[in-house]
């Protein structure tokens, strides 16, 4: 038999090493170098080491004999076993008093119940443990049990408390300079991201830590990290990255063998398959699946019920042990029962001096606790005090922003509203035609600049989640067919087709938004026909399923235009993000359209998706549930109604603090007919409409010495009922939806936002000024 230099060095070296502390040390060595590598010949040497400093009552070695036996159980997965050792190593510890024992005992013992899936018992240990770290202000080994708490809120679900701790051990490992055991910490946090939908986050934190477990070679990590990377790949549909993690994981993990990492991989190389409609592969992973999710809650439940029967074994040695003690106890107490009558006196002196010093050292822990807990409550007072703090300088914030962006829309609406005003005012007066062109050049330029005000409102609401749905009947057909109408414009003038498909089973009338439903699609066929400059631009509806309150539509607008890389794909949904600044500088806009597009979409419980190709053109899809209705909808009046009617001899009273806006307003009104007065404060159109009877009056909102909504509640409060009939049209700047619904309380009549379109404002004209006799009745304020 050949000899093993090393080991014969090594039993040479035990040789010469007398049968005390050092030599149970040196095996206590050794075993803890094979205890990862071989943990069968790392037991061999602990067994040695414990059995000799039993014999020497060496309590350091004792323990850490325990400890390296339970640990070699561990890594093997015999958590009956590990359980068993580790107890005797906490109760040991216990005994002893030893502090820094119990935390390392309760540490390890989380980590047991963690692989046995007992997630709270598990969080119970770590949170001992943790506390103990504290006392001993020991960063390593916080940063190590604030990352096994966060390991068990994660599998407990509570995910927000699992980032905190998260986060909190990552910050102790960077005090220390020591980020190899960050790797832990990120593909934690790389899990609980993956379960917040955070994808980006989620590919981040795993590359961060793919970089670590490379680097020291711990494959069963590596493997993990791939496998998660694959899925938050699959989720932002980049099908090609996810398929090359999956298969990376694939070629690691197959060879470990380790049963519930390929069970957790095979289901998502089936899930990808399915993706692809590769059905007989999706079946091949899905059976892989099964096979091993049977073979993992085998083991598990092996494992559960061999680690119940070591604690009852445990139990029951503890007890026996206790009972022998107990025999013990009572023969020595018969043996030495006349020495203890002698001795009683000094027994009970001594006794009573143990029972002062205990209630010596009970009083001053008291004291100390009582101070640490008054120091904690001083800490949480603090605490709560600046969460409050926070609170209402967030508050303050959103106030402050809304505020913001109302006094901004207000002032850009009402500069903006003097430029469109007369700009189609000159092109009204047959310009010549290099004027005509530079005309529209500029009003297509402010018309872009109000499009920007607009998506920024509404971009302000849905952030503040102060979007609300209309379920109200309405035409869908109709609807298509108007925008369509509204969009052949911007193709013609680019020369490309614009096409709509309808599928001949979509009903007529549905219910839901038709405002929001107007909004995403314009959004989409704007983007289309901006970003194709040759082909074509399409929309399809179709129905793709129906219950018997709802029907399920299909809707796609596909266009032969630039396309999106595939790297882009994952960011174009995001706020004022395009494909790249080189089509900001071409295209213009705000990357807001697709962002606002995304959340209304989202916010009726449905996902958009996109296909592209550069140069090939770029397809988004999605499905809306709407529902079924018998009713029809009231006839809409059209969006730019054709003026039919004469205004000569209208009277109308205009209250307007900017000269420019009217003198805008009075020239499109005196080329109607219409007779004007103007006022510049609402103080002064209340004593106007008192000396002279008009027909309708155009009330800003925003003025000085009185603004329009005290002067129209004025108004409305004026003795003579007919002042309660009387159209009070608020012309106003300010969109927001605040303003709208504060100007319909003080008793306006309708809403014209600046910059108006002319026939907008001539259609209200009309409607409330040439009104028949039989229409007023009843409609006082």
């Amino acid at each position: 038999m050949t000899s093993d230099p090393e080991m014969d060095s090594l039993h040479q070296l035990l040789s010469i090493l007398p049968e005390d502390s050092s030599r149970a040390n040196t095996l206590k060595e050794l075993a803890w170098e094979q205890v990862f590598s071989n943990p069968d010949s790392a037991r061999t040497y602990a067994r040695a080491s414990l059995k000799l400093a039993q014999s020497l009552d060496y309590q350091k070695g004792i323990g850490n004999g325990y400890n390296i036996l339970a640990i070699s159980f561990d890594i093997e997965g015999r958590y009956d076993s590990a359980l068993y050792y580790f107890l005797t190593f906490l109760h040991f510890n216990q005994d002893l008093g030893d502090r820094k024992g119990i935390a390392r005992a309760t540490n390890n013992l989380s980590i047991v119940y963690q692989n046995l899936q007992e997630y709270q018992t598990a969080l119970n240990y770590a949170k001992e443990s943790y506390a103990i770290e504290l006392e001993f202000e020991d960063t390593l080994g916080a940063a190590q049990s604030l990352t096994n708490i966060a390991n068990q809120f994660d599998a407990l679900g509570e995910l927000d408390s699992a980032i905190l701790y998260f986060n909190t051990s990552i910050k102790l490992y960077e005090q220390l300079g020591i980020q190899v055991y960050n790797a832990y910490n990120w593909e934690g946090l790389a899990e609980v991201s993956l379960k917040k939908h955070e994808y980006g986050r989620t590919i981040e934190l795993l590359e961060q830590a793919l970089v670590i477990w490379e680097a020291e070679n711990i494959q069963t990590h590596e493997a993990v990290c791939h496998l998660l990377l694959g899925k938050a790949y699959m989720q932002l549909e980049q099908l090609d990255n996810s398929l090359f993690h999956l298969h990376k994981a694939e070629s690691i993990a197959v060879p470990l063998g380790i049963d519930g990492l390929l069970m957790r991989l095979f289901e998502s190389l089936s899930d990808w398959h399915e993706k692809q409609e590769e059905y007989p592969e999706a079946l091949r992973y899905s059976q892989l699946h099964s096979k091993y999710k049977s073979l993992v809650f085998s083991e598990q439940r092996a494992k559960q019920l061999a680690a119940i029967e070591a604690q009852e074994d445990f139990v029951r040695q503890s007890e026996e042990i206790a009972g022998l003690n107990r025999e013990n106890t009572i023969q020595q107490e018969e043996i030495s029962a006349q020495r203890q009558v002698r001795n009683i006196l000094f027994i009970s002196t001594v006794l009573l001096l143990c029972f002062l010093m205990i209630m010596i050292r009970n009083y001053w822990r008291s004291v100390r606790t009582n101070k640490m807990l008054e120091i904690k409550r001083e800490e949480i007072k603090k605490k709560n005090l600046e969460i409050v703090h926070q609170k209402y300088k967030a508050l303050r914030a959103s106030k402050a922003k809304s505020r913001f962006l109302a006094m901004m829309s207000h002032e850009i609406r009402t500069p903006m509203n003097a430029v469109i005003g007369i700009t189609n005012l000159l092109l009204q007066e047959n310009p010549r035609t290099d004027q005509e062109e530079s005309l529209r050049t500029m009003k297509f330029s402010a018309e872009n600049l109000l499009v920007l005000i607009n998506d920024i409102l509404d971009y302000n609401k849905i952030e503040a989640g102060k979007i609300e749905f209309e379920n109200i009947p309405f035409d869908l057909r109709n609807l298509l067919h108007s925008l369509h109408n509204s969009m052949k414009g911007k193709a013609r003038e680019k020369r490309l087709e614009l096409l709509i498909e309808l599928d001949e089973q979509l009903p007529n009338y549905i219910k839901g938004d038709p405002t929001r439903l107007a909004q995403i699609l314009t959004n989409l066929l704007s983007n289309a026909i901006k970003f194709t400059d040759n082909g074509s631009v399409s929309l399809q509806v179709e129905v793709v399923g129906e219950t018997e309150d709802v029907n399920h539509l299909a809707f796609t607008v596909a266009d032969t235009g630039i396309g999106i890389s595939k790297e882009k794909l994952g960011s174009i949904f995001d706020s004022f993000t395009q494909a790249s600044s080189d089509i900001t500088r071409r295209y213009g806009g705000t990357g807001l359209g697709l962002s606002i597009t995304r959340k209304l979409i989202e916010l009726q419980g449905s996902r958009i998706r996109v296909e592209s190709e550069p140069g090939e053109g770029t397809r988004f899809y999605f499905t809306l549930g709407f529902g079924k209705t018998s009713l029809r909808p009231d006839p809409l009046q059209p969006t730019l109604p054709i003026p039919t009617r004469d205004l000569t001899g209208v009277q109308v009273l205009i209250a307007e603090d900017n000269q420019v806006n009217e003198l805008v307003a009075r020239r499109f009104l005196t080329k109607w007919g219409v007779e004007v007065d103007a006022v510049p404060d609402g103080l002064q159109a209340v004593s106007q409409v008192q000396v002279k009877d008009y027909d309708l009056v155009l009330m800003d909102l925003q003025m000085p010495v009185m603004d329009g909504f005290k002067a129209t509640r004025r108004i409305r409060s004026l003795a003579d009922s007919s002042f309660r009939a009387l159209p009070i049209i608020a012309l106003t700047a300010s969109a927001m939806n605040e303003i709208r619904q504060k100007a319909f309380e003080a008793g306006v009549t309708d809403f014209v936002t600046k910059p108006f379109n002319p026939e907008e404002l001539r259609a209200v004209l009309e409607k409330y000024v040439l009104r028949d006799d039989a229409e007023l009745i009843g409609e006082e304020f």
